[in-house]
């Protein structure tokens, strides 16, 4: 998902980006929810400030032993509290629309890239080595892949859905060698590779099983706080090496 400040920036090169990929969303009206989204951020915000001096001003008054003039007031916040409530509710309904718009908003793609609708629009860059000649007709990898067994396209799409599948044995296997001369090649440009920490949310780990006995953490996480764009705070959970 693109910055929306970025998109801001950049709004006719966005837009141009889209049409040359075919997706059909408006740049222009997802700036204008963005600007909508931060007048009620603004306006609500603005009445939680009232309905904190507001609810000082109760406490000031019951002290003093003005009662009548706290009740007034209490009658106050809760009109107050019911605006703030109404505009909440027209504040989530603009970030969802906000961010199905941010969802359609493509990359920009670089000057040299070739425009067309299809593959059959593609342009040879190189080749490497002499293209082979069959005396039969070749198989395709998928045809390839369950002659051998080395692939199970049904259960994959059973669990994953459409595009689906599981590389099994020598699939897998060839999988992996791919994966390790990429990593090979890396190295001999000089790059180091990197282990790093996996974050995770609460519901993540009490769906896996981690979280048991009326939620006793039986393995120790390091916990953090994250908060993105005013939106509400997750409680991440740190994996440990052991627990991938």
């Amino acid at each position: 998902m693109l910055d929306i400040r970025w998109i801001r920036d950049h709004a006719a090169e966005v837009q141009e980006a889209a049409k040359k990929k075919g997706i059909d969303v408006s740049v222009e009206e997802c700036l204008r929810k963005d600007d909508h989204r931060k007048e009620l951020l603004r306006e609500v915000e603005g009445m939680r400030n009232l309905r904190n001096e507001g609810s000082s001003q109760v406490a000031g008054l019951l002290q003093a032993g003005k009662v009548e003039e706290a009740e007034q007031s209490k009658t106050e916040l809760k009109l107050l509290n019911g605006k703030i409530a109404d505009i909440s509710q027209k504040l989530d309904q603009v970030n969802n629309e906000l961010e199905r718009l941010m969802m359609l908003i493509p990359n920009v793609p670089s000057p040299d890239t070739p425009e067309g609708s299809s593959d059959a629009d593609n342009i040879e860059i190189r080749r490497w080595g002499a293209q082979p000649e069959w005396q039969f007709e070749p198989l395709d990898h998928v045809d390839l892949g369950i002659r051998h067994d080395m692939i199970d396209i049904p259960r994959g799409v059973k669990v994953g859905g459409s595009r689906s599948y599981y590389l099994k044995g020598i699939g897998l296997l060839l999988h992996r060698a791919v994966q390790q001369l990429a990593l090979d090649l890396l190295l001999e440009h000089g790059f180091t590779p990197f282990d790093v920490p996996l974050m995770v949310r609460e519901e993540t780990m009490v769906n896996t099983g981690f979280f048991r006995l009326d939620g006793i953490r039986l393995t120790q996480y390091k916990m953090n706080r994250y908060g993105w764009l005013g939106r509400p705070r997750y409680r991440l959970y740190h994996i440990t090496g052991r627990d991938r």
